[in-house]
């Protein structure tokens, strides 16, 4: 380190750390009630309910309802049917044939507890979005950084008049939210983790072969991820990685 023969290790303002571990944090509650609303489509299947062979959303306005009539006693499957909303009362019969199982108090009392859980898990989701959202606003009244400078060409090209205005944490945000399949949790995501100062963070060029990589199906998403990230080179990437592998993976799909 002291004759430069080891290449320093990138430590981002306290501010950006601050928003890395909101964004990290929310994905864990996000993959979380991904988790517990799997732990309702088993117990339901347990009870011989096929209610997500009928709605796409098991969790959504009329399965919801459902399910509270489900927990309340109510198991006649034409009742429960009656509370589909909008689209879904064109499905009543199918609906009906779906919901006609065995449910126990053991089945209500574990969904009660689950709908109970995956509540909570949105409010804690919506309150981690309005502090990201935040912590954006402050880093970028804080951290502005300045246009780069143009590079030198040969090409005979007009240059602007007028200098690009600075890139900040929420205009990155909004050019991130552009690209086909990154919304905006995904561009807060990699705005927190790799920043907005392209000469500091991690090299692109490795994310570029990552890309590429992907693209051509060698390896699969998490586990080419967690392999190369025990490189010397990408060691401590595996977040950022696995983030823009995720959102590249869903822009394909």
């Amino acid at each position: 380190m002291r004759y430069g023969l080891l290449q320093a290790s990138f430590i981002p303002p306290i501010a950006q750390r601050d928003l890395r571990d909101l964004t990290r944090y929310r994905t864990k509650l996000v993959q979380e009630r991904a988790r517990e609303v799997n732990r309702v489509q088993g117990v339901l299947e347990r009870a011989n309910i096929k209610l997500a062979s009928v709605a796409s959303d098991v969790l959504g306005v009329s399965g919801r309802a459902m399910l509270e009539a489900l927990i309340a006693g109510q198991a006649d499957p034409a009742t429960m049917a009656a509370l589909a909303k909008r689209r879904m009362r064109s499905k009543i019969p199918a609906l009906e044939q779906a919901l006609t199982g065995t449910v126990r108090d053991h089945h209500r009392r574990l969904l009660a507890m689950q709908l109970r859980h995956i509540d909570f898990l949105d409010e804690q989701i919506a309150a981690l979005n309005s502090a990201i959202a935040h912590c954006v606003t402050t880093l970028s009244q804080e951290a502005a950084v300045s246009p780069a400078s143009l590079a030198p060409t040969t090409i005979d090209v007009p240059l602007p008049t007028d200098p690009p205005p600075p890139l900040t944490f929420t205009r990155a945000v909004e050019l991130l939210d552009t690209i086909p399949g990154v919304n905006q949790r995904g561009a807060e995501m990699i705005v927190a983790e790799i920043g907005i100062d392209m000469t500091r963070s991690l090299n692109l060029s490795h994310i570029v072969a990552h890309q590429i990589w992907l693209r051509r199906g060698v390896l699969p998403l998490r586990c080419r991820a967690y392999r190369l990230q025990r490189r010397g080179p990408l060691r401590g990437l595996l977040v950022p990685i696995a983030t823009i592998f995720d959102l590249l993976q869903t822009a394909r799909n």
